[in-house]
């Protein structure tokens, strides 16, 4: 049955930087999971909601959301396939700390997968427990990515700014409320390239 989920498993592993892993035992991470076709509007999981599975998007995209000031939920990102999403929560034991809903035109190919399956599958001392492990930890790695680069382009816009108060300019740039909504995204571990 995994072997049915090999070309998913290289989708997913070459989407996220996964390197030196056999896709063999990826797919049978993916095969203990459930694969879908989701449709647009489609609530993945909400914030606020115990992290009960987590969330492979193979192919489609999902927009995050999050509460703004006043408490509405207001889009800070969209996720492109392939993508993992719901991970923080289930290793973390924490709850959702975000509402992922799919959306575009067509629908979306998920495959989920309990959280007590994916924990089991990740200690696991074999070759599956070791891509599984890989799998996270590149993924956590493309997050701290682009949580550096956003915060580095916020920060050059903090220098013009500061230059241009020196010069007694108007700035060049200015942060607003909605880059510190995508700093406090990337933050908390949402892979959201800047831009």
């Amino acid at each position: 049955m995994s072997s049915g989920f090999v070309g998913v498993a290289k989708k997913l592993a070459d989407g996220i930087g996964v390197v030196a892993v056999d896709p063999m035992c990826l797919a049978n991470l993916l095969a203990a999971g459930s694969l879908a076709e989701v449709p647009a509007g489609h609530v993945l999981c909400s914030l606020g909601d115990p992290a009960e599975k987590i969330f492979f998007l193979v192919d489609g995209e999902v927009e995050v959301e999050k509460p703004d000031t006043q408490g509405s939920l207001r889009p800070i990102a969209r996720v492109q396939g392939p993508a993992m999403i719901g991970h923080m929560g289930v290793i973390d034991g924490s709850t959702r700390s975000a509402t992922c809903r799919v959306v575009g035109e067509k629908p979306a190919t998920v495959i989920s997968l309990r959280a007590d399956e994916f924990l089991r599958l990740m200690t696991r001392p074999d070759a599956t427990g070791s891509a599984v492990r890989h799998l996270v930890l590149a993924n956590l790695i493309r997050q701290l990515g682009n949580t550096n680069i956003t915060v580095a382009s916020l920060l050059d816009g903090m220098s013009e700014r500061a230059a241009a108060t020196q010069t007694g300019a108007q700035p060049v740039q200015d942060i607003e409320e909605s880059d510190l909504h995508l700093l406090q995204a990337v933050l908390r571990g949402w892979s959201v390239p800047p831009g």
